[in-house]
């Protein structure tokens, strides 16, 4: 699942807070963007992939401690690429 929602009036010291409580409570994932919303007020758009069964817990978290007042959420499939790591020395 994702989330996605905004978080306002908060210090950009509180950046790495909000990360480390979401991957806390089962984030596979956080992204914050700054953003500008109407009349120039500064935000932060807050995305965050995780499993279902977390979703109690990372939604009451952004609701209760951070203050936000509405989320969007989509459930998506995430398409993994094969790759292989190949370590060379010189």
């Amino acid at each position: 699942m994702l989330i996605m929602t905004t978080i306002d009036d908060l210090p950009p010291e509180g950046i790495p807070y909000i990360t480390d409580k979401i991957m806390d409570s089962g984030a596979k994932n956080v992204h914050i963007i700054n953003a500008l919303t109407k009349k120039g007020r500064m935000e932060y758009i807050v995305l965050v992939d995780f499993e279902e069964e977390y979703f109690d817990d990372i939604s009451s978290l952004l609701a209760l401690e951070f203050g936000t007042i509405g989320m969007k959420i989509f459930k998506h499939e995430h398409k993994k690429f094969p790759y292989e790591l190949i370590e060379k020395r010189s």
